[in-house]
């Protein structure tokens, strides 16, 4: 049970609604539905009511928003205190994220629930951005950052994914038999589309990519509506969901993401979220 679960329950329970809660912390509201679902998997029950266009809190939600109230108060006077002690010491810390995008969004939100006197600026893998110009960066465990540390934060098997509706579902296929099919990719400059074009390569022939685009929402909008195969990180997709995995024998590929820094940190806030990110089960 994460704190980051815990926070966007409460928020919902008090306004019965994801959509508020997903406009308060800058996610999709898909995202504070999934997050809220894994809460109620750990809980053994749910917590909302769900209707067609809207949620209704239950007893059971109930009961945890009274046992909530408490505890975020205190804690949100914790951070007010050391906020009011740091307020002539603004802290930034620069990140660069390269990979996880979603997933490193919601861990600083979370940070920042708990250290709001932390600011972060954070940029997405552009050609413009210089490592030396960042405090962390977020990258591929093959990416080399000379006279920086790492760690690692988490492993993800690469599969191919299409449209529920292509005929190719539910069959077991070769690269090689995906010649013919449409592809979408995010950027041929990503590490992650690297790996599918590098297979494409192997398999003798050069992918036909119908779409090209840089928004993650829209690139799994394409592939659900079945404009072409694309790549996921997950090793399964959700039951609502609309692609499905495809069973491709020669494509079997891991990627591991890390966390690079510059050590010392320049500061024991840049300590804190580094330990933070350590301890984080991602």
């Amino acid at each position: 049970m994460e704190l980051l679960q815990l926070r966007y329950f409460f928020d919902s329970a008090n306004t019965e609604s994801f959509a508020k809660t997903a406009e308060k912390y800058m996610v999709p509201p898909s995202s504070v539905s999934i997050t809220v679902k894994r809460l109620e998997k750990e809980l053994g029950c749910q917590v909302f009511d769900r209707h067609s266009n809207r949620i209704v809190l239950n007893e059971n939600g109930r009961r945890l928003q009274r046992r909530l109230e408490n505890i975020f108060n205190e804690l949100d006077g914790i951070a007010t205190d050391f906020s009011s002690k740091n307020q002539n010491k603004p802290v930034e810390i620069k990140v660069l994220i390269k990979t996880l995008p979603n997933t490193m969004a919601e861990a600083i939100i979370e940070y920042r629930c708990k250290y709001p006197y932390v600011n972060f600026k954070t940029a997405f893998d552009d050609d413009k951005n210089k490592p030396e110009q960042f405090d962390l960066i977020v990258d591929l465990e093959e990416a080399k950052y000379e006279g920086w540390e790492c760690f690692k934060l988490c492993s993800q098997h690469l599969r191919l994914r299409a449209s529920k509706n292509n005929p190719i579902c539910g069959r077991t296929l070769t690269m090689k038999q995906l010649k013919d099919q449409p592809f979408v990719i995010m950027n041929p400059r990503l590490r992650t589309d690297q790996r599918l074009l590098k297979a494409c390569e192997k398999a003798g022939f050069v992918p036909n990519i119908v779409m090209e685009v840089n928004n993650h929402a829209y690139y799994h909008r394409c592939i659900e509506q079945g404009i072409g195969i694309g790549i996921t990180r997950s090793a399964s997709l959700p039951p609502n969901s609309h692609t499905a995995i495809l069973s491709v024998t020669d494509f079997d590929e891991w990627q591991t993401n890390c966390a690079y820094y510059k050590n010392p940190p320049k500061c024991p806030e840049m300590q804190d979220f580094i330990n933070y990110l350590k301890c984080k089960n991602f």
